[in-house]
């Protein structure tokens, strides 16, 4: 294999390039290693080895020099995709958000966490996020209802495939007041998803029994 080469499928970035890119620091040396170029590397390169590679101190230099870097969704999804709780509290005290969705499949740091099985750093950043959507998916309703306080328009965000928060509110001890809460701060109770589902349709197909009931109660009947 050429180290200087370029990936045949759809990417057509050289291997270098995808090291770089995806804060692969050991592959990077890898490839030069066995004749690639190294590359000149931005702070931002530079900062996402360090946090991908577990070097706390060099993130830590890096962050000093340029809180900006961790702004980088890239940068807080991989300490949660590693569980590194010391590492996201470096980040979000740099001003990172633990909001911040990836790409048009909107996962946050919070859901790559869980699909990762680190549930001690998904818990974590839970208690953190201002995300509507992982609040009520990860049951923290009682916060949930402190920020729909605060900010009512996050009752209306919808994903890109069409989920509110409305369609995933958990069953606690405050499901009917999230319920309220969220119908008063202007969620639309028959707000239809991409696959056509209405919350109540929502509620029913994934066994929450409770709040298909509240939302019938409450005008929903579709």
């Amino acid at each position: 294999m050429d180290a200087n080469g370029v990936d045949q499928t759809y990417t057509s970035k050289t291997y270098v390039e995808l090291a770089v890119e995806n804060g692969f620091g050991a592959i990077l040396d890898l490839l030069v290693a066995h004749g690639a170029d190294r590359p000149e590397l931005f702070n931002a390169y530079r900062y996402r080895i360090s946090v991908v590679g577990g070097d706390e101190g060099e993130a830590r230099r890096l962050l000093e020099g340029d809180p900006s870097l961790s702004d980088q969704p890239g940068v807080l999804i991989q300490a949660a995709l590693q569980g590194e709780i010391d590492r996201a509290r470096l980040i979000l005290d740099r001003g990172a958000e633990c909001k911040i969705r990836s790409n048009d499949h909107d996962p946050t740091p919070i859901r790559f966490a869980n699909h990762a099985g680190r549930l001690e750093a998904r818990d974590y950043l839970v208690e953190l996020t201002r995300d509507a959507h992982d609040q009520a998916r990860f049951g923290n309703t009682s916060w949930l209802l402190d920020v729909l306080e605060d900010d009512s328009s996050r009752a209306k965000v919808a994903l890109s495939n069409g989920m509110t928060a409305l369609h995933i509110v958990p069953e606690t001890e405050d499901t009917g007041a999230v319920i309220d809460k969220l119908l008063a701060c202007g969620a639309d109770i028959d707000k239809k998803n991409d696959d056509g589902k209405t919350p109540l349709v929502s509620g029913e197909a994934s066994e929450r029994t409770r709040v298909a009931e509240l939302l019938r109660t409450r005008g929903s009947s579709v």
